[in-house]
């Protein structure tokens, strides 16, 4: 949850041979970070292997592969992934991401991270969740 650290993860348990598509829409438009509600699908793709638009950016200086999706309103990130990125506390959210099925994604905070691409630092702010999605 927000205001606490995150344990480093003793191993990946994520499945490799699945592959996913990542959408997230916003429902609701408010400023700030106030209670926004946000859908994240997930949908099961049969594409073959190497369909998939994924980077690898270094993320606090260490390099992450995330996936491309440029229909993402706000970015995510797994806490077994940000355990090795950071020790920071996370800072509260308000934002309450939802599945296209309708359940809630826990969401445990947000966390700025620096991020390296094209010869430039950009600060990225990225939502935590406890379940193991894939960076987006």
């Amino acid at each position: 949850m927000c205001g606490t650290k995150t344990k480093s993860p003793k191993k990946d348990k994520r499945p490799r041979n699945n592959k996913s598509v990542n959408n997230v829409e916003e429902r609701s438009s408010t400023s700030g970070d106030s209670d926004q509600d946000l859908f994240i699908s997930m949908v099961k793709n049969q594409r073959p292997p190497g369909d998939d638009w994924h980077i690898d950016l270094p993320v606090n200086d260490t390099l992450v592969k995330l996936k491309l999706d440029t229909g993402a309103d706000c970015n995510i990130l797994p806490k077994s992934i940000y355990g090795t990125l950071s020790e920071e506390m996370l800072k509260c959210s308000k934002t309450k991401l939802v599945s296209y099925t309708g359940h809630r994604v826990t969401t445990l905070g947000k966390q700025q991270l620096l991020v390296f691409h094209r010869d430039k630092y950009h600060l990225v702010e990225i939502k935590i969740v406890e379940t193991d999605l894939v960076p987006v």
